[in-house]
């Protein structure tokens, strides 16, 4: 089973890597509602900087903070429209 393991970990790493390596050049859009210092954005940010050095810079995101896309209600609609491709979870509809 250790063995099994192991292996299935050496593969999702290299699928990993190997995504990374293709992925586009255009940033991930994310629209976040809430201000740059609150502490989801700050954790979100925390994310970011880790995707950005475990990709070696590969995958690229872009948070806009307070609302700059849009409000909370407008969030769904954003990612509907392709503005952006995600935003936070639990967000509710106006």
């Amino acid at each position: 089973m250790k063995k099994i393991t192991s292996f299935a970990g050496a593969c999702l790493l290299l699928a990993g890597a190997a995504v990374a390596q293709d992925w586009p050049s255009d940033p991930i859009r994310y629209a976040n509602f809430m201000p740059e210092g609150f502490t989801t954005s700050l954790i979100d940010q925390y994310v970011v900087d880790e995707i950005a050095a475990r990709t070696d810079g590969a995958v690229k995101i872009e948070i806009f903070h307070g609302g700059a896309l849009g409000g909370p209600g407008e969030m769904i609609e954003l990612v509907g429209s392709g503005a952006v491709v995600t935003c936070p979870p639990s967000v509710p509809r106006s």
